[in-house]
């Protein structure tokens, strides 16, 4: 239900860690859910990121944080930290920016 209504909405923009929308695309289609195109239409966060020479942003998301000298509890590779490391660490990376 929750993946259904989700896959209904043009007004995400999703992001993520590398090329995520194949999966999301793949498990679409393997329960039957049709997504909406603009869905498919998102932000691969690694591409820019891995361009920043000052940190090594050469890892998993799940360890993101750490190259910035942020903690975070969780284990890598459990999606929900994975998700968190990569928010707090543009989030810190955008207050750095705009001092």
């Amino acid at each position: 239900m929750i993946l259904t209504n989700f896959a209904k909405g043009d007004d995400v923009k999703l992001a993520s860690w590398g090329n995520d929308q194949k999966v999301l695309a793949e498990n679409a289609e393997l329960n039957g859910i049709r997504l909406a195109p603009k869905l498919l239409e998102h932000i691969d966060l690694s591409v820019p990121l891995r361009k920043i020479e000052k940190y090594n942003f050469q890892v998993c998301s799940g360890l993101l944080h750490k190259q910035i000298g942020i903690q975070l509890k969780g284990h890598v590779h459990d999606a929900l930290h994975d998700v968190n490391s990569i928010v707090a660490t543009v989030d810190r990376l955008s207050q750095r920016k705009s001092d």
